[in-house]
């Protein structure tokens, strides 16, 4: 009986499935890819299974390109919503500049209106100041200073100036208390000085002023009570000072307060002061 070794059985059954058609373990290459021989080959089933096998391939390239083109589809969909949206923003933004710089264009136009009107009135404004200068500057030739005037507690100053007036004109006594507007001390009142202080009178009119102003130079009444008359238009040195009354300052040195005198009013230490008509 004839023994069959391994060896012998193995070559067997490779020849059996050869003449099957199945494929050995031969026709594997390191590669992975299996090849079929050339029996298989040769063969209509082999033909059928290679033209499976080119089928396939071409189906999953053909899914692959498709998912591709749907992917770069989609994002290009994305891409073109978005380029879209960022059109419609640019050409909004681009009209609310237009709008801006149109609005500031009319301001830079209205500016410039205005810095002409602002000009124009400090012009007037100029002319005006000088105006009020001058008819103040007029208007303090109508006051006197009557200087070293006894002081008394309780003293009706206008009625004691219309006396000493009285004196020196004795003619317009009676027209003196219509004709006194505001009388006045200048200063405030203080202990430890026993110098009294400065009367100013403003008249209503210039003619009664100018009277009494040439009468005083000659008047006997006066240099018995040693009363000194002072025009009053030298004041207009201190009172055309504009900043040192506006800053509340003086110019003179080593004065406490400074007082000056604008038509009806009184400014001490730069502060207004309305004194009454009987102080």
């Amino acid at each position: 009986m004839y023994m069959e070794t391994a060896t012998t059985r193995t070559k067997r059954k490779e020849m059996e499935r050869s003449s099957d058609g199945q494929l050995t373990t031969k026709d594997v290459p390191r590669s992975g890819r299996y090849l079929t021989t050339p029996a298989l080959q040769s063969s209509p089933r082999g033909k059928m299974m290679r033209g499976q096998e080119v089928m396939s391939l071409l189906e999953m390239q053909n899914n692959i390109v498709m998912l591709l083109t749907a992917k770069i589809d989609e994002r290009a969909n994305g891409l073109e919503v978005t380029v879209r949206e960022n059109t419609m923003k640019t050409e909004a933004i681009k009209k609310s500049v237009d709008f801006i710089f149109g609005e500031v264009k009319n301001f830079k136009m209205f500016i410039k209106k205005v810095e002409v009107i602002c000009q124009e009135n400090e012009k007037k404004l100029a002319e005006l100041e000088q105006k009020v200068n001058e008819a103040e500057r007029y208007q303090r030739r109508w006051n006197l200073r009557l200087h070293v005037i006894p002081e008394q507690a309780g003293e009706n100053v206008k009625c004691r100036v219309v006396d000493i007036c009285g004196a020196v004109i004795p003619e317009s006594k009676a027209k003196l208390q219509g004709n006194v507007d505001i009388v006045h001390r200048l200063g405030r009142l203080k202990d430890q000085d026993k110098r009294p202080r400065t009367t100013i009178i403003r008249f209503t009119n210039r003619s009664t002023r100018d009277l009494l102003w040439r009468r005083a130079k000659n008047c006997e009444f006066l240099h018995q009570a040693k009363i000194e008359v002072h025009g009053g238009s030298d004041l207009s040195r201190q009172i055309d000072k504009r900043e040192t009354v506006a800053d509340g300052g003086c110019s003179s040195k080593g004065r406490e307060n400074c007082i000056f005198l604008i038509s009806e009013r009184v400014l001490i230490d730069g502060k207004e002061t309305r004194p009454n008509q009987n102080i």
